[in-house]
């Protein structure tokens, strides 16, 4: 049986006679929290061997325990009125009170933080620097006699690697590979949580994914998915799994429709929405990949009301692409036009410049379709200067060039368009 099932009899028994090393041995405490009744049994067999009665060390166990989460409780309360004084201040405020006062160097405060921090990282990734960033100071002067040293490694290493993932979406992409490095040494001087390790694997994959090394972030999701399912947590493997199928998707769409698939059968219903419209939504772009063009509009049909749900500018922004897609792939080219010229508006009132950039290809892309050779030269030729003017890779610029002399003098075939959205996805963020 695979070790990431099941425990063997002798790895067990390493672990009671404390020989095992700190990896093995967090792998084998945590496989044994998770409730896994055959070698929970095993287990009970090799520690408790004789006939002893335990009641009293349990009951004084529940004692202690029921004192613990009373004292959780009391920390949090105290987080929350300790961020409600905090929360008026601008950034530097907060930032300078949190140096220099230590009354606020307690767990429930920074809990509190990297609360809010991971609620900004979904509408501002500024914010969500700020907040990470104090959050990280809290953990930094968090006192090991009264938390634990180990648990003490463990909040530094997540508010670490959540300042990386904020990092990475302000667009410090150098930072943010600083910051998941030491989250990683800091973690593994940690309680070897398995929660935050796949957290950490997946803020990495949407690094690579970032970078447009897909093959990697697919790696890293891969591991994500497998602690996950270590935990028995179906909504978090659910999540990684979609996660997976978006990082290979436009390599390797069969792979990445069956990995959507199981990605929503893990999910709970109702439970996240917003993640489960991505993986429908993943499920209708691999389908039509594959050339099964009308599932995916009947798939878009159905979910349709879930688009609408969301109004923010990348929701809306998929379901444009993706009507635009199955519309170009369907012959109805004018619904098409209209869709990526929609989609161009939208992200320029944004300033969204990687989908910006994409969407004029795409919109090129249907007007040579439709003869307007001309309209698709000028498309390209109009955005071009914001190219270079992002300072991108080079090969993006040659590519550029050569599909827009392509598209004027009417030598262009479709293939260099798809093989151009493929350069700037793998090229955008390298400079």
């Amino acid at each position: 049986m695979p070790r990431a099932l099941h425990l063997s009899r002798h790895e067990l028994e390493r672990f009671r006679a404390n020989r095992a090393g700190a990896e093995e041995r967090h792998r084998t405490f945590a496989h044994l929290l998770s409730g896994c009744e055959r070698c929970c049994t095993v287990a009970r067999d090799i520690f408790f061997p004789d006939n002893v009665d335990y009641s009293p060390m349990f009951e004084r166990m529940e004692v202690i325990f029921a004192q613990t989460q009373m004292g959780v409780r009391a920390e949090r309360r105290r987080g929350d009125e300790l961020w409600n004084l905090l929360e008026p201040l601008d950034a530097t405020q907060r930032l300078l009170w949190v140096k220099n006062d230590p009354r606020l160097y307690v767990w429930g405060l920074y809990a509190r933080v990297l609360a809010e921090a991971r609620e900004a990282v979904r509408h501002d990734a500024s914010e969500a620097v700020g907040l990470a960033y104090l959050g990280w100071m809290i953990a930094q002067r968090l006192d090991p006699a009264v938390y634990g040293d180990i648990h003490v490694r463990d909040f530094q290493g997540s508010a670490t690697a959540l300042l990386g993932n904020a990092k990475r979406l302000y667009g410090d992409l150098r930072g943010s590979q600083e910051d998941l490095d030491r989250a990683e040494e800091l973690l593994n001087l940690g309680t070897g949580d398995l929660l935050e390790r796949a957290y950490l694997l997946s803020v990495r994959a949407s690094l690579k994914t970032d970078l447009g090394c897909f093959e990697d972030a697919a790696a890293l999701l891969r591991r994500a998915a497998a602690c996950a399912r270590q935990m028995n947590d179906r909504q978090l493997e659910g999540k990684y799994l979609i996660a997976w199928s978006s990082s290979i998707g436009w390599l390797h769409p069969e792979r990445a429709l069956s990995l959507a698939k199981r990605g929503l059968s893990r999910l709970e219903p109702g439970v996240d929405a917003h993640l489960e419209l991505g993986g429908r939504h993943l499920q209708a772009l691999w389908l039509n990949e594959l050339g099964r063009t009308s599932e995916a509009r009947d798939l878009l049909e159905s979910w349709r009301p879930l688009y609408e749900a969301f109004s923010d500018p990348s929701t809306q922004g998929r379901l444009l692409r993706l009507e635009g897609i199955l519309a170009r792939d369907e012959g109805r080219l004018g619904v098409a036009e209209t869709s990526f010229r929609d989609l161009m508006e939208l992200y320029e009132q944004h300033n969204f410049d990687f989908d910006l950039a994409l969407s004029a290809l795409e919109l090129a892309q249907v007007l040579s379709l439709e003869g307007r050779l001309g309209e698709a030269t000028d498309i390209l030729g109009r955005v071009y200067p914001l190219l270079e003017a992002w300072r991108l890779n080079t090969d993006i610029l040659r590519s550029w060039l050569i599909v827009q002399e392509a598209v004027k003098r009417n030598a262009v075939q479709q293939q260099m368009f798809r093989e151009l959205a493929m350069t700037l996805r793998r090229q955008w963020l390298r400079r």
